[in-house]
């Protein structure tokens, strides 16, 4: 698995040129005025809709309902839920009947989401002063990929495989541009609430159905797992023109549980601490705002029902209660510094509150039946905004919508309304989750118009179905090789693939791995001779193809001399290649899933003259090391998409070649992605400067070192944040040293040089040196700027190869690489930071060399109006504040040493709100947010002082 990196940088670029034509075709499938971002909430506006909410209608935003069938007239069931109940959003899925995945799906699909909105316009349609608007739905569902059972729309659509695919590309343009794909097709049928990504981090593989969330996952790094999962937010926005909200789930993180939410609430026992290192990791990379990024920002995290060591302070109990019910548990987590500010104005919803773990959970909590009225109040309490009331019901032998599912909903409805009334804690909570979803809505709709809501179904299905080529290649790319180790072996072993009169028998398990129907029987037969048989390559014939069914393996394994296994014994014994078609693996649960291991590990046939040949198209890890090392050949597709499919046959015929790599550990062969995403040790770190002339640098002036692409031991990217050591040496003199942390396989550092001569610059991680790379600083040195920090001393110039890479997303490290042989000529941009920019503005001051000319104390609080840059004690506070945060923190720092009343506060951080409109717990929440990061930038909450009865005032 390490003698494919040329391959795989080459993918590199594909997959970036892959985004523009991907963003191009997005774009113009959701119209050239659409915005491609959702569009920020107008405060006026939000609060004369709050202002105008009756109790009925605040209760019922906060509910996300199912229903049954596809019949949403005014006469239906989700009518009623909607006029009579006020439900604010809808889940739609393929297995209720709401999506009829035949025929024109997109079109059928655009007019149940038209009609939905209709309901909706209908019964909250108000008038005022300022005009006409209404409470549109969210309309949400699952489209994770790979087909059912994580995906409903599927019929005419692009088929997505799964997260572990993208992962095994390593590749932030290949999740984007698989979430532009997904934003594109569904908005334009009117879905606008996609239940997803999934960021989860699969740090721990555990093979035979013990909770493992498997291919979901983008994979074991939590770096990796945060950057793919942001980039394919950043898809579906820019995809979706801003019409469709982004839900990253599991939250606080799925991967290190034991067992699936379906049956039982999994308890993790990790540490706060380690779950920040971890399973937080991806969930604070989402929500981190960065202004260069905006589109990677996720609109809403979906809480998980799992438990964890407690972390609560003060807490007695050893384990908190589910995070989806748990108040003060989900507190402390949203009151984290990366979570924090992200929290003021997003969403949060609990995964389903129905589902079979919840209703143990109650059970052993004493509850005779399932507590419908406990469980939303408890959620709500706990800090959801959005409640899913999907599986309501009370005994599972009776789950009939009409008369199970839907009174229960109702009476949770109605107790909501009940507590609104009675009780002021409950009231409190509605009224800050509504202002949140309410918000969420006009994100997507900014004047709440119905115009802005339908959609045109003849448009819709144009939109259906255009990213196959692009998933080909996702699909070409993640292809991995897990046996031999080489792709040379691999030839060497299997010069050819099988061309008649060879016997091929395929054993497969869509039948017998599943709870479910997954896919038809000879489902890969009929793909292996559509590619090799007599109408396409014409290397097999109809007749030399055959399958069996890992059941029926199953069954010859236990009677082989059985009459009714005689076919089975027969095409066992007559096939020259035996492929084995890996999907899920749960012994205990579908025990004919073992079936390939037990053949593996038996004498019945001689396979001395027989390739035997696994292609799994779900995780890498089923087979151990004994198992691997029977095999010929062990090929890694991840997905049970036709473009997967049609990969692991091409890989066997020698057509393409294997350049993907797990994003797992592979314990078989002992692969652990900890190790492979170290830096290779082999590589040639390249150095050089960003933006400057090397042989002319100024006396005095700061050197911007740029170092990479540095590649990890796959030949991929190092993971971001991996931290570089930068040195300036002058000839005969001191060094100085700087550290930056890579953004895409990129790092940079800021040093400032002192006296002309020869210095050299060199770059140091994970052991690994870089050459040096010659450096000329000529003249007299000029006297330091009052103030200024280094990077400031650029005006941002970056490379015209980089800039225009950046703009269809190939990854900074090659874009850079080939900037600097190209030696383009430097643009001047304001607007968006290249990643060159990035890697130099990393929250480091420069050192200084020996003997360095006296430099100025910067002031402890300093901030530039026109860039909205905050710096404490000379470091830029990162990520940027929010805009009420600066706008704050700007009007005291204008009239610093005075007292600033709390009105005259609240009218100039929200211009357009009255202040009666804002609460004083609002204002002091954000003044104690800002303090907070004050702090992280290293300065002192003392800066503002809040004066009892008076207001504030900012002391520096």
């Amino acid at each position: 698995m390490h003698e494919r990196g040329r391959h795989h940088r080459h993918a590199w670029l594909r997959a970036g040129l892959l985004v523009a034509a991907i963003a191009g075709a997005a774009w113009a499938g959701a119209g050239a005025l659409a915005p491609a971002a959702a569009q920020e909430p107008d405060p006026a506006l939000l609060d004369r809709v709050l202002a105008s909410l009756t109790i009925e209608e605040r209760v019922g935003q906060l509910v996300m309902v199912n229903f049954v069938g596809d019949d949403v007239s005014a006469e239906s069931d989700i009518a009623g839920l909607v006029r009579d109940f006020k439900a604010g959003a809808v889940l739609v899925t393929a297995s209720n009947g709401n999506v009829v995945n035949r025929g024109d799906t997109a079109g059928q699909l655009a007019t149940l989401t038209n009609s939905l909105q209709q309901r909706a316009f209908e019964s909250s349609r108000r008038t005022d002063p300022g005009g006409e608007y209404f409470l549109p739905l969210l309309i949400a569902t699952d489209n994770e990929g790979d087909l059912f059972p994580f995906t409903n729309i599927t019929n005419g659509y692009t088929s997505i495989p799964n997260n572990m695919t993208i992962g095994a590309t390593w590749s932030k343009a290949h999740a984007q541009a698989t979430g532009a794909i997904v934003g594109r097709e569904l908005s334009a049928a009117g879905v606008n609430l996609l239940l997803g990504p999934v960021v989860d981090v699969l740090d721990n593989p555990r093979s035979g159905g013990a909770g493992d969330i498997g291919i979901r996952s983008f994979g074991g790094n939590a770096a990796w797992a945060g950057a793919l999962g942001r980039a394919y937010v950043r898809g579906v926005h820019e995809g979706s023109g801003g019409r469709m909200l982004t839900v990253a789930k599991h939250f606080p993180g799925h991967g290190g549980s034991d067992r699936s939410t379906d049956g039982e609430v999994p308890t993790v026992t990790k540490s706060l601490a380690q779950l920040r290192a971890l399973e937080l990791a991806p969930f604070a990379e989402a929500a981190r705002t960065d202004g260069a990024d905006p589109l990677g920002v996720t609109d809403a995290m979906m809480v998980s029902h799992i438990r964890y060591r407690n972390f609560v302070p003060g807490s007695a109990e050893p384990f908190t209660r589910p995070i989806s019910l748990d108040a003060p548990a989900f507190e402390a987590l949203m009151a984290l510094p990366e979570f924090s500010s992200w929290r003021e104005d997003h969403l949060v919803m609990s995964d389903s509150l129905g589902v079979p773990a919840i209703k143990k959970w109650y059970a052993q909590q004493g509850e005779a039946q399932f507590p419908n009225r406990t469980v939303v109040r408890e959620a709500l309490l706990a800090g959801s905004d959005l409640l899913p009331v999907v599986e309501f019901y009370v005994d599972p032998a009776k789950p009939g919508w009409h008369d199970n599912q839907l009174p229960l909903i109702q009476d949770s409805i109605l107790y909501m309304r009940e507590q609104y009334l009675a009780d002021a804690a409950f009231r409190r909570r509605v009224d800050e989750a509504v202002r949140h979803v309410i918000a969420a809505k006009m994100r997507l709709y900014p004047k709440l118009q119905l115009d802005e809501v339908t959609v045109d179904a003849a448009q819709a299905s144009e939109a259906a179905g255009g990213g196959e080529e692009a998933m080909t290649q996702l699909a070409e790319d993640a292809l991995t090789l897990i046996h031999p180790q080489s792709v040379g072996e691999l030839r060497a072993r299997l010069p050819r693939g099988p061309v008649t009169p060879d016997k091929v028998l395929i054993i497969e398990c869509w039948e017998d791995c599943y709870p479910y129907r997954v896919m038809p029987k000879a489902r890969l037969q009929d793909a292996l001779l559509r590619l090799y048989g007599p109408q396409g390559s014409a290397r097999l014939q109809a007749g030399d193809v055959s399958t069996i069914s890992f059941g029926e393996l199953d069954a010859w394994l236990a009677a082989p001399a059985d009459p009714a296994n005689a076919t089975t014994d027969a095409r066992l014994r007559d096939a020259t290649w035996i492929i084995m078609a890996l999907t899920e693996y749960s012994p205990v649960s579908r025990p004919a899933s073992g079936a390939v291991k037990r053949l593996l590990d038996t004498s019945l046939i001689d396979v001395r003259n027989k390739n035997l040949v696994a292609i799994s198209y779900n995780v890498p890890y089923h087979l151990d090391s004994t198992e691997i090392s029977k095999l010929s050949a062990y090929f890694v597709v991840y997905s049970k998409t036709q473009a997967s499919i049609d990969a692991g046959f091409r890989a066997l015929f020698g057509d393409l070649t294997p350049g993907g790599h797990s994003p797992v550990d592979v314990q078989g062969i002992f692969y652990r992605v900890e190790d492979v995403v170290q830096p290779d040790p082999g590589q040639t770190i390249a150095v050089s400067l960003f933006g400057q002339d090397a042989s002319a640098i100024p006396a005095g002036a700061t050197v911007n070192i740029v170092a990479g692409p540095i590649a990890d031991r796959n030949g991929n990217p190092v993971p971001d944040g991996t931290t570089v050591t930068f040195a300036l040496t002058r000839a005969g003199g001191a060094a100085a040293t700087s550290a930056g942390d890579t953004i895409d396989g990129i790092a940079g550092a800021s040093i400032r040089s002192s006296g002309a001569g020869d210095y050299a610059a060199t770059a140091l991680v994970a052991g690994i040196t870089s050459s040096p790379f010659a450096i000329v600083v000529e003249g007299a040195a000029p006297e330091p700027t009052p103030g200024a920090t280094a990077s400031e001393g650029d005006d941002g110039g970056s490379n015209v190869v980089l800039i225009v890479a950046l703009a269809v997303g190939i990854p900074a490290g090659v874009a850079l690489l080939g900037g600097a042989v190209a030696g383009a000529p430097a643009l001047r941009r304001r607007s968006r930071r290249s990643v060159g920019e990035r890697v130099l503005a990393a929250d480091v001051s420069p050192a200084p060399l020996a003997e360095p000319a006296e430099a100025s104390v910067p002031p402890k609080l300093r901030i530039d109006a026109e860039t909205r840059r905050v710096y404490v004690n000379g470091s830029e506070a990162r990520p940027p504040l929010s805009g009420e945060q600066f706008r704050l923190l700007l009007y005291l720092y204008e009239r610093a040493g005075r007292v600033v009343g709390r009105e005259e506060l609240v009218q100039h951080v929200w211009p357009e709100a009255h202040a009666e409109g804002v609460s004083e717990e609002a204002l002091d929440a954000l003044v104690r947010r800002v303090r907070e990061r004050i702090v992280q930038a290293g300065g002192e909450r003392s800066y503002i002082v809040t004066l009892r009865g008076q207001g504030f005032r900012l002391e520096i």
